[in-house]
């Protein structure tokens, strides 16, 4: 019974974490930033580094679209750190939210700068990447 209601909310986070792309897509800031804080607390509470991370990087993306430039670069690099350390790929909803990111960070930073951001939010631990995006 306790592995199913893991499974449930693993699923549940990521409906939210999901939401809070297709949100973002429709311009949706506020609605997304609640289902990325939704899908980050049930992530976070089952222990799903996946799950976690993804929600992360849409924080990133919407620390970018609201001017926090740094704080996104630093946030991509933890989930970046993440994702490596996991093996995992971006799926498209992923893969969508990254490529938006990274316009936006080009847009105000050089690759460098980026380079040097990506690698402080790389050395983070998850609760002071948690703790970051929550002030997006």
């Amino acid at each position: 019974l306790e592995q199913r209601r893991g499974i449930a909310t693993i699923n549940l986070a990521c409906d939210y974490v999901n939401s809070a792309a297709y949100q973002i897509a429709l311009n949706d800031f506020d609605g997304a930033r609640v289902s990325a804080i939704e899908g980050l607390r049930l992530a976070h509470q089952v222990q799903s580094q996946l799950g976690t991370s993804s929600a992360l990087q849409h924080f990133a993306l919407l620390a970018a679209l609201n001017g926090q430039i740094q704080v996104s670069a630093r946030l991509l690099g933890y989930v970046d750190a993440q994702f490596s350390a996991l093996g995992i790929e971006r799926h498209a909803t992923e893969k969508w939210g990254y490529d938006k990111l990274m316009t936006a960070l080009h847009e105000k930073l050089s690759e460098a700068e980026i380079e040097r951001l990506a690698a402080e939010g790389a050395a983070w631990s998850e609760d002071q990447a948690v703790e970051e995006a929550l002030k997006v």
